[in-house]
Formats: structure tokens, C-alpha cells, sequence
């Protein structure tokens, strides 16, 4: 991680800290903390129907839960979450909105899928090599003169007994290698093969 990475991320803590950031838009449903919701366009994650990972009530009955949303320039957005729950059970969820799509509510389709406990440590592995969520918040950015227009948002969350960590980068622009290889395996878990090509 470079330097200027290095200071994004700290200059939002500290805006975070400071009280500087505003409160998440309702339209966002509250998905994101404030300091991370700040960073992003009113509404952005509307739709999910999904559980705020970084309030202390998400962990009850869980060990650990871990989301990849993904969000950009197609009309279509897709959420990929993994419940760990406290006798240690495994579970997944996905869940893809579409606003073109009046065949369900809101454009909404769910559907939940099983995990092994062995590809769920593999897959815990392959974030670690990632070094995702090592610095809170943290936002891969341009560097330079340089601007990413548009792409897929990568938004990595992880909650467990450490806390509640976010890691987000453009797939196209930002995004290292070993983070698309992160999200290409929880995409691999989640059998949603078409989600893949998102991240070329």
C-alpha cells in the first residue's frame, strides 16, 4: 500500500472521529457506517434488504459474517453473504437487484446456498493474502492525475469478535490483483458464475 493510500484512509478515519461525516442517506438503508456511507452516492446500496454488518447486533447468534456487494456502471447489482453462525453452521445468501426487472418486488431476487466448512477456510485464506481489511476504512483510490469514471465497486465486509472491518476498490481502475481474486472465489462459492465477467 502506498503512501497516498496510506492518507486516504487515514484522513477518513479521522473525519469519522471527528464527527465530520453526515449520517447514512435512509435511501441506503443504513447498509454502510457513517464514515463509509459519506464516501458514496445517496441510495447506492438501496434495495438489498440487507442486515447493517457493522452495528454490534449484527454478530448475535453469528461468529463471523462476511459480504462482497458489487455496484457500478451496469444496472444490475449483486450482494454475497456468508453467515457464520455460533454453533458454526454455514450459510450463504445472495442476493441481485435489477430495477429493469418488474417480475419481482423491487426488483429483487434472493436465493440462499450451503458452504463447506473446507472452502470457507480456503476462502479466509485467500482474503488474508488479499491483506484485505488491514486498515479501517480503506478505499483504493487513483493515484495522480489519473480518475476512474467508471467499472464495478468492489465493497468488502467482514464482522466478527475484532470488530467490523470495509475494504473497497474499482474492479476495472483500483482493485490489485489478489482482490479480484478474492471476490472471484466468494463468487466461485456462491455459484454465480455470471457475476464473474464483472471483474474484467
Amino acid at each position: 500500500m502506498n503512501a497516498s493510500h496510506r492518507a486516504v484512509a487515514m484522513l477518513a478515519s479521522a473525519l469519522a472521529l471527528a464527527g465530520a461525516s453526515p449520517a447514512p442517506s435512509p435511501q441506503g438503508e443504513g447498509m454502510l457506517p457513517p464514515e463509509v456511507a459519506a464516501q458514496f452516492p445517496s441510495g447506492y446500496l438501496a434495495g438489498f434488504g440487507e442486515p447493517p454488518l457493522w452495528r454490534p447486533e449484527a454478530l448475535r447468534n453469528f461468529r463471523s459474517r462476511i459480504r462482497l456487494t458489487i455496484n457500478g456502471i451496469l444496472y444490475t447489482k449483486v450482494s454475497i453473504r456468508i453467515d457464520e453462525r455460533s454453533n458454526g453452521w454455514l450459510e450463504g445468501h445472495v442476493a441481485f437487484v435489477d430495477p429493469r426487472d418488474h417480475s419481482v418486488p423491487n426488483g429483487l431476487t434472493e436465493r440462499y446456498f450451503t458452504v463447506g466448512r473446507a472452502r470457507f477456510d480456503a476462502l479466509r485464506q485467500t482474503f488474508e493474502r488479499a491483506r484485505l481489511w488491514h486498515i479501517y476504512p480503506e478505499f483504493y483510490q487513483m493515484t495522480g492525475d489519473n480518475i476512474c469514471v467508471d467499472g464495478m465497486e468492489l465493497i468488502f465486509e467482514r464482522a466478527d469478535a475484532n470488530g467490523y472491518r470495509f475494504s473497497t476498490a474499482n474492479a476495472q481502475c483500483t482493485a490489485p490483483p489478489a482482490m479480484i481474486e478474492a471476490a472471484a472465489a466468494l463468487i466461485e462459492l456462491s455459484r454465480e458464475r455470471r457475476v464473474l465477467h464483472w471483474l474484467q
